[in-house]
């Protein structure tokens, strides 16, 4: 889509950016003045961004526009600014996580997902907020403070990759790096009105050179991806592309790059999810999940009403499988997370222990194998439907804080079904706006099989 050059550069699609500074229309350098000029607008008020660093991005601007001007080969992202999550080595920059840690030292490489955006031309504008060790559905911690969600300063923006969501709803930048164990993409983008991709396990490489020294657990090895957000699905596609480059030190990843597929035909089924024992939806995402039925119908699809009691126990072993793999990480959280994360780790971990009891090893390993098990019975029911479309959450949107007390964490942690278990399957999951409910964001998420992230581009862009 062509765009006449605008002061609002700050509004426009990765896309429509990307094509334009490629084709001379507008430079690197406008758009990224552009966009810090948009942060100092509303950052202030929002905190999503982080360590901001304008001078750096405004070099690496210019040596974009010269690459362009030199007739160099040109990535697809050529020139774009985005943010990248403080959770991810940035190399020359602090990894906080969200911790206060006085010892830790400046980055000395990028990650292999950075490196990969980076390479793909573009360029790092600021790092993203997130709670501490990236394990909470809100975004605060002790060294940045809290983000707020651009609709509603007492609702949470989402988390981990709240900042990310946050600075993609305001237009501080167009497409966001995030990370996702448990909805830490999907969710920020549903409660902040844009789009998010998880996508399949292994697609983009999750290694991080500062945490690679002890190894990686179990549960993040077959649950953690990188992913992106953005505004459009255009944008979506373009970050998966230029993110899934390979990088064999993960022992997750595969050599899988992202190629659109053939669209899915007229009259393809989609199966549409609303809940079930173990896995509560309340009325807004009912009233989203209506109003994407009714576009998908429109749009030629079929949308079929189905149970998929496996997505409830999918959560259930989410948690079993993560919580009982953090005990080691404990002691470090403990010491340095601060009080927020302390109180909502132990929250989860009452709704543990009244799910499973006092897990042993074997209940551990049931987890694992019952996991196999099911994720070959949902690609089974995906060759049928090859997208579900399921709620954002199965909760409203909490306040702030609402992990902190024990009832509202026990029924936030019920509410995240549609979040967790995608993660436990490993599966690519797509969640996309369908309008506003009481002046907040509401959505759907779409869940395809392995690899089939095109598939979630196609109905998205029904939506």
């Amino acid at each position: 889509m062509a765009h006449e050059i605008s002061t609002e550069l700050w509004s426009w699609s990765a896309s429509d950016l990307a094509a334009a500074i490629r084709e001379g229309r507008v430079s690197s350098v406008e758009v990224t003045q552009a966009l810090l000029e948009r942060i100092d607008q509303v950052n202030p008020a929002l905190n999503a961004l982080v360590d901001l660093q304008p001078q750096r991005a405004l070099n690496a601007a210019a040596a974009a526009d010269r690459a362009r001007t030199a007739d160099e080969d040109l990535g697809p992202l050529h020139g774009v600014p985005i943010s990248i999550k403080d959770n991810v080595d940035e190399r020359g920059l602090h990894n906080s996580g969200g911790v206060v840690d006085e010892r830790r030292q400046p980055a000395a490489e990028d990650a292999p997902v950075v490196r990969n955006l980076l390479d793909a031309g573009a360029v790092s504008l600021a790092r993203s907020n997130v709670p501490a060790f990236s394990l909470r559905w809100f975004s605060e911690n002790d060294v940045y403070g809290r983000t707020l969600n651009p609709w509603s300063p007492a609702h949470t923006p989402g988390g981990s990759s709240g900042g990310a969501a946050t600075a993609v709803a305001t237009g501080m930048v167009p497409l966001a790096h995030g990370n996702d164990i448990g909805g830490s993409v999907r969710y920020p983008a549903h409660v902040c009105g844009v789009m998010g991709l998880r996508p399949t396990v292994g697609r983009i490489p999750s290694w991080v050179p500062t945490n690679a020294a002890p190894g990686i657990p179990p549960s993040p090895l077959l649950m953690s991806v990188e992913g992106v957000l953005a505004r459009t699905t255009d944008d979506l596609a373009l970050g998966l592309r230029a993110m899934s480059r390979p990088d064999l030190r993960d022992p997750a990843c595969v050599p899988v790059p992202f190629q659109r597929a053939d669209p899915l035909p007229a009259g393809t089924a989609l199966g549409i999810v609303r809940g079930g024992e173990g896995a509560p939806v309340s009325g807004e995402h009912h009233r989203a999940l209506d109003r994407a039925e009714g576009a998908l119908r429109a749009a030629g699809f079929i949308v079929e009403e189905v149970d998929v009691p496996q997505l409830a126990e999918a959560h259930r072993l989410w948690l079993l499988l993560l919580y009982e793999d953090l005990r080691g990480l404990l002691p470090v959280i403990r010491e340095t997370g601060g009080e927020a994360i302390n109180h909502s780790i132990d929250h989860g971990y009452a709704v543990l222990s009244e799910m499973w009891g006092t897990p042993d090893l074997s209940t551990y390993l049931f987890g694992h194998i019952r996991r196999s098990a099911l994720i070959a019975e949902m690609q089974q029911l995906l060759s049928r439907y090859p997208v579900l479309v399921m709620p954002g959450s199965g909760v409203e949107t909490p306040q702030h804080g609402a992990d902190l007390e024990a009832t509202s964490a026990a029924a936030l942690m019920a509410g995240q079904w549609p979040n967790s278990a995608p993660a436990l399957l490993g599966l690519p999951g797509l969640t996309t706006p369908t309008g506003l409910d009481a002046g907040l964001p509401t959505g759907v998420q779409l869940l395809g099989g392995r690899f089939a992230e095109s598939s979630l581009f196609d109905v998205a862009e029904a939506l």
